[in-house]
């Protein structure tokens, strides 16, 4: 009897350790989801930060620099690049300048 009992308390303890480790992982999985609906909104407020500074920036090393930094912010990195296709070439290329020379951004 006393075997009884102590299997039976053995299997209610697994039970409720087997509904705990589902909970644990529905959380997880509800975590993820969260994380991942964060990223899209904020590179969705970066892309329409950048599509509304269009018009602010005629020159094309202002607005790669303007991108270049909602980029940095977006992946909280201290650098980035964005590549430029030559159509008539059909190559990728980079357009930059030295650091030390950017102007600030006017206005």
């Amino acid at each position: 009897m006393i075997q009884k009992t102590t299997y039976e308390k053995l299997e209610q303890q697994i039970r409720c350790l087997q509904r705990q480790v589902a909970s644990l992982k529905q959380n997880e999985v509800s975590l993820k989801e969260s994380a991942k609906r964060y990223k899209i909104a904020q590179s969705n407020d970066a892309m329409l930060r950048i599509s509304m500074a269009l018009p602010e920036y005629p020159d094309l090393e202002e607005l790669l620099d303007y991108i270049t930094g909602e980029i940095k912010r977006l992946l909280d990195t201290q650098g980035a690049l964005v590549i430029l296709l030559d159509e008539e070439r059909q190559e990728f290329f980079f357009q930059a300048q030295p650091i030390m020379t950017r102007r600030p951004k006017k206005g």
